[in-house]
Order: C-alpha cells, then sequence, then structure tokens
C-alpha cells in the first residue's frame, strides 16, 4: 500500500511511501513507488537494504528530488525521474525504527 504521497508543484512525478507486507512487524519500509501522473503509471522502486525509513522521512526538494531519512543516518537522494539514489550525506546517528 502506499500511504504517503509527496510532490512538487513542477514535477508531475508523485513520490509515495511503499509497505508491501501487511503482516510486517513495525514501521520501517524499503521500498518508494514513483507515480506519473502525465505518463498514468506506478512504479515500485525497491531500496537497498541498508536503506530503511518511516513514513516520516520523505520530503521533496530542490530540482524535485526526494530526500529519505534512512535508518543508517544518513539522507538518501532519490531522482523520481530515474528512480536511483544519486547521493548520500551523513547527518546523524544511526537510528531504529520504532516497534
Amino acid at each position: 500500500r502506499m500511504g504517503n504521497a509527496f510532490v512538487s508543484e513542477t514535477s508531475p512525478i508523485v513520490v509515495g511511501d511503499y509497505k508491501n507486507d501487511p503482516d510486517a512487524e513495525g514501521y520501517l519500509l524499503n521500498a518508494v513507488t514513483l507515480i506519473d501522473t502525465a505518463a498514468e503509471t506506478l512504479d515500485v522502486v525497491e531500496l537497498p537494504a541498508e536503506v530503511q525509513y518511516t513514513f516520516r522521512d520523505i520530503a521533496r526538494g530542490p530540482g524535485d528530488l526526494a530526500y529519505i531519512l534512512s535508518t543508517d543516518g544518513q539522507i538518501h537522494v532519490l531522482d523520481p525521474e530515474t528512480g536511483e539514489l544519486t547521493e548520500s550525506y551523513p547527518v546523524i546517528e544511526a537510528w531504529e525504527g520504532p516497534a
């Protein structure tokens, strides 16, 4: 399921959080959705194993990019056009997701 949509005023692509296991324990997620409102498509992008986040940890920012605060303590930059992580910045200590 996708629960939250993160948009940009200048991009047709919506970035959404994504949970594919309804029986999963905890709140950590490891995939995002990319919904192209112009092309009318929805793609699920699996993130690398070390990139886990909660539904509160995605934001849109400069250049229509998405920014994901991960449990590894880094902000990972996602290009919604390609679905690729392009950069990572260490910002805080690693943390555990809520139970």
